[in-house]
């Protein structure tokens, strides 16, 4: 994959999608808006846990207006509570977007925190499938991996290679989870967690979503406006 410098986002955070006023989110909700379809983008540390237990759901809205939110509606699923680095995830936490199909590419942003597994599930789908996997084992990435953390970006084929970046962060360290080439043919969800195995420890904090079918020529400029947005 090609990303894009993060100096050279920096330097030009007014001018990505061709807005030259607007801020890296308002670029990005803009790009995603008019592409309509399953774009989305949303801010964990809004979302919010309702009802009481044992019945609890979670919501994060999409504020790309395409109504795309990301939801949990079983108890057992949902974060462990919402803070002001995100979504907390618990062992059995699961996050849901809505797909129907297509590719896809997630950028997240997440928190390095004081949980911290040595490994776990990072994405998944509606079933128990890993996408993206920390572990001190050799197995492949389910999807186009890589990882940046401030001005470093790498690659991560591997299980190992992921675990090798995250695992001596620091707590309160940000990185960008960027996943391309997200094959959800016969999916109806996309997933933070797996539900069970999860990566502790890092709390997602936003995340952009991007349809590869919908975006086309924009997927590109969606694609850095979003790794600027996550990495800030």
């Amino acid at each position: 994959m090609t990303l894009p410098g993060i100096m050279g986002i920096a330097a030009n955070r007014t001018a990505i999608g061709g807005g030259g006023s607007l801020t890296p989110l308002q670029s990005l909700l803009a790009l995603l808006a008019a592409a309509g379809g399953l774009n989305g983008y949303t801010d964990f540390t809004t979302s919010a846990i309702s009802g009481t237990a044992p019945t609890r759901t979670w919501a994060s809205q999409d504020l790309s207006e395409n109504d795309n939110d990301w939801t949990q509606p079983a108890d057992a699923a949902i974060p462990l509570e919402v803070t002001a680095e995100g979504a907390v995830m618990g062992a059995s936490t699961k996050l849901l977007y809505p797909v129907s199909g297509g590719t896809f590419t997630l950028v997240a942003g997440f928190i390095r925190d004081t949980a911290f597994t040595t490994s776990g599930t990072l994405i998944g789908d509606e079933e128990l499938a890993r996408f993206v996997q920390s572990a001190a084992r050799d197995d492949a990435q389910g999807a186009a991996v890589t990882v940046i953390v401030g001005e470093a970006a790498t690659v991560c084929a591997t299980w190992q290679a992921l675990y090798d970046v995250l695992e001596p962060l620091a707590d309160g360290t940000r990185f960008v989870l960027v996943v391309e080439n997200i094959d959800a043919t016969g999916l109806t969800a996309l997933a933070i967690g797996r539900g069970s195995g999860n990566l502790r420890g890092s709390t997602p904090n936003e995340c952009a979503m991007l349809q590869h079918s919908t975006l086309s020529t924009n997927l590109a400029a969606a694609k850095a406006a979003a790794i600027t947005v996550c990495s800030n």
